[in-house]
């Protein structure tokens, strides 16, 4: 039979079972001249690894196309500098399937969806469903324009200075509150000294020169 190639990418979650179990029923379907290739951006998800060591165990070429350089959990596999998209180029004019792992949060699913256009999409999560590309329109992160990025950045920084300025003014405040006590509480001292003191002396002067009482004998 022709070599075919099955492109398997996305981050939704299946388990390792669910994914043998499809993709080995497609081998036997097609032959044994699948090529499996594993399309990602940052590092391959979990069923991308179980794929892998898949097509290890049952002796499949296996292609990775990324920009990353980050190859955790894959087996030896030749290597493309590229993306879905790249991939989606490379093999629509093969005989080549798009397996998804798909995840309705997460918006990546529905740009692999976009890029994979001109190859048969099917739902890895979802027993093999099929999938089009069709209506699908590619998500666009949205672009800041740098002085807009300049203006946010300055905003920042102007309430971390006002946040820094109200806390010291707050400590100021904490500090003056704290002196104003313990002025207070010397002044209040000394006044019960004062008071004492003069108690005092007017106690003496009330018995001058009177002896202090012995025991009476």
């Amino acid at each position: 039979m022709d070599k075919y190639y099955v492109i398997v990418a996305g981050s939704g979650s299946t388990s390792r079972a669910n994914l043998e179990a499809l993709m080995e029923d497609h081998f036997y379907a097609h032959g044994a001249d699948g090529v499996v290739v594993l399309p990602y951006e940052i590092k391959p998800s979990q069923g991308q690894v179980f794929a892998a060591q898949l097509a290890k165990d049952k002796n499949k070429e296996l292609i990775v196309y990324t920009k990353s350089g980050k190859f955790e959990g894959l087996p030896t596999s030749t290597m493309v500098e590229g993306l879905a998209k790249d991939a989606a180029n490379d093999f629509k004019k093969e005989k080549a399937f798009a397996f998804l792992l798909w995840d309705d949060e997460d918006p990546n699913s529905v740009n692999l969806l976009a890029d994979l256009d001109g190859i048969p999409c099917f739902d890895l999560t979802d027993g093999l469903k099929s999938m089009s590309s069709a209506d699908v329109t590619r998500m666009e992160a949205p672009v800041i324009p740098e002085q807009e990025t300049i203006k946010v950045e300055s905003e920042q920084v102007d309430d971390e200075e006002e946040d820094e300025e109200e806390d010291l003014f707050e400590e100021e405040e904490v500090d003056e509150a704290e002196e104003e006590i313990m002025e207070n509480l010397y002044y209040g001292i000394q006044a019960i000294a004062q008071i004492f003191a003069q108690a005092l002396v007017e106690a003496m002067a009330d018995t001058p020169n009177k002896p202090l009482k012995g025991p009476e004998a």
